[in-house]
């Protein structure tokens, strides 16, 4: 009975140590997070299925994969077989204009923005209806009364046809000796009655099309129940005293708030070689004014990287990749439970994530000289617990 129990003792403890390489009072570090179950959209497909340069990637409860793709949207099942494609490209009902992004809702009905619009499905795949600038009045009124002349649904997370979230991107004007272009990204609910502004941020773009570094970003996704949490990278990372911490907001249509969650996090210097090599560019190209207007925009940060590069949810779990690096070059994914609206735990990863959903993370992979595939990782639920 003694040797039993030894045995069990040890068992129990090399099992802490697998799944939980460090726990401190403030964090629990994981490894083997993340395995590959499978690859998918290179070969051993049909001709019209296999990716060329997809843009989104989303999941519904039945595992299906749909993936946005040339002006399509190409969806696979849980084992990459190819079911069916939707849409071509062009500018009618149904159509699409470019590749935008794919959100998809808890009764399994989708979105993908479209431009200035976007294309509303069911969850058997069957089109809806395009919403337009045109076609949705509030919103019509909303972009005329602020002054946008022109925007961009960049992302759109709907809940019916009528009310949803949506990020829009919009031209301000030249600025700096009219060197550089000021825009806005502003993260909107369009609900019953009105069209409400969640959060904004302003990028600059170079004349020549370059974005402007250590600008602010907001980084969002949608949660069960008409619900979405997301972060100003710049905005909700701050300095508290003398540690530095970052927020994740939870924004929730019903009761038209927001709760938030704070994570302290050990900043990530911006070094003067990184601020080098951002410059080089300009340099090469003359251009002073833009030179100190970087300077002055990474002096605004503290020299301190913001800390969140993206965020992914899994029903109520949100995985935040951030900033920091490990000697491996892995970034660490923090995992927060926003029902509890707690920190979970944390893991260094070489892989950014695209999307997540039933215990599964999804990434898309393309790049120079490879071919482009849809990659699926089984996540280890201890993360979650």
């Amino acid at each position: 009975m003694i040797h039993s129990r030894l045995v069990l003792l040890v068992f129990v403890i090399l099992v802490n140590v697998i799944e939980c390489a460090q726990e401190t009072e403030s964090t629990k570090l994981f490894t083997d997070v993340l395995t590959l179950e499978m690859s998918f959209g290179d070969k051993d497909l049909q001709d019209e299925y296999l990716l060329a340069n997809p843009r989104s990637v989303a999941v519904n409860s039945r595992n299906d994969i749909y993936v946005i793709d040339e002006r399509r949207i190409k969806v696979f099942d849980e084992t990459g077989k190819e079911k069916v494609i939707l849409g071509n490209p062009g500018q009618g009902p149904g159509e699409f204009t470019g590749d935008g992004i794919i959100t998809i809702n808890s009764r399994g009905y989708f979105s993908v923005s479209n431009g200035g619009s976007f294309n509303y499905y069911d969850d058997q795949n069957n089109f809806i209806n395009q919403v337009t600038q045109s076609n949705d009045n509030k919103l019509n009124k909303y972009l005329s009364e602020n002054q946008i002349a022109r925007s961009n649904l960049s992302k759109v997370f709907a809940f019916n046809e009528k009310e949803y979230f949506m990020e829009i991107f919009s031209p301000k004007g030249l600025v700096e000796n009219r060197k550089m272009i000021l825009t806005e990204t502003s993260l909107l609910i369009n609900s019953e009655n009105t069209i409400q502004k969640i959060e904004s941020a302003e990028k600059y773009f170079y004349i020549k099309g370059k974005l402007i570094p250590f600008m602010g970003e907001i980084k969002w996704d949608s949660l069960d129940d008409n619900r979405i949490v997301y972060t100003h990278t710049v905005k909700d990372f701050n300095r508290n005293n003398n540690e530095y911490e970052y927020v994740l907001h939870v924004f929730d249509q019903e009761n038209n708030g927001s709760t938030s969650i704070t994570r302290i996090f050990d900043p990530v210097e911006i070094s003067g070689s990184d601020i080098d090599q951002e410059l080089e560019y300009y340099v090469q190209n003359n251009e002073p004014e833009v030179i100190d207007f970087i300077k002055k925009q990474a002096g605004n940060l503290n020299n301190k990287y913001p800390a969140v590069r993206w965020l992914k949810s899994d029903g109520s779990i949100v995985f935040a990749g951030t900033s920091k690096l490990n000697e491996s070059d892995e970034y660490l994914v923090e995992v927060f439970d926003v029902v509890d609206r707690q920190y979970i735990a944390s893991f260094y990863s070489d892989i950014q994530i695209d999307y997540l959903k039933n215990g599964y993370a999804y990434r898309i992979l393309k790049g120079k000289d490879i071919f482009p595939t849809i990659e699926k990782y089984k996540i280890n639920l201890s993360v979650y617990r």
